[in-house]
């Protein structure tokens, strides 16, 4: 008789799971959790896999159209991508900025498969999107998605960190920066 959960026999991981996807076309799964963890398999074999970090892992999507089909998301902008339904995975060098707490993959089905966008939420309302076709030109990105000064006395002083990257192709220019609000 089954219990609705994964037999004694399940692998375990330290930390705590933070997000599952399962693909009922291929009966595959992929759960992400702290330190990097992912576990992947079937319904019969689940497996830990090896991710390439130790960040702390917080959504998974799946898009069957793409390739890679399996993308995962979490702290310090970390996204890793896998082509083999989650049994090995690639880090990707052109992360989005901040803690991802969500992530979503669109194939655009007019082009090959390599063609997806990407969607993320994170921490701030920070949501970025990462498009097919990389954008030729400069595309500037910030985080966090707004800064909140608080309430300032008159003549006080406040510091807030902005990262500013360009995520385009081609070099950016900043020729001046203001501030308004």
């Amino acid at each position: 008789t089954s219990t609705g959960q994964l037999d004694a026999t399940a692998p375990t991981v330290s930390g705590s799971l933070n997000a599952i996807r399962y693909h009922d076309f291929f009966n595959s799964f992929v759960v992400v959790g702290t330190g990097g963890a992912i576990i992947s398999g079937d319904n019969t074999t689940p497996t830990v896999r090896t991710s390439g970090t130790t960040a702390n892992l917080t959504a998974v999507d799946y898009d069957l159209n793409a390739s890679p089909s399996y993308h995962v998301a979490g702290d310090g902008g970390v996204w890793l991508t896998s082509a083999n339904d989650g049994f090995n995975w690639t880090v990707e060098s052109d992360k989005p900025a901040g803690n991802v707490r969500g992530i979503a993959v669109k194939r655009d089905l007019a082009g090959p498969a390599t063609d997806y966008s990407v969607w993320t939420v994170g921490e701030d309302h920070l949501v970025q999107m990462r498009p097919s076709q990389a954008p030729t030109g400069p595309f500037v990105s910030f985080y966090p998605g707004k800064l909140d000064f608080g309430f300032l006395t008159l003549g006080e002083t406040k510091t807030l960190e902005l990262a500013v990257t360009n995520r385009g192709r081609a070099n950016l220019a900043v020729t001046s920066v203001a501030v308004s609000g």
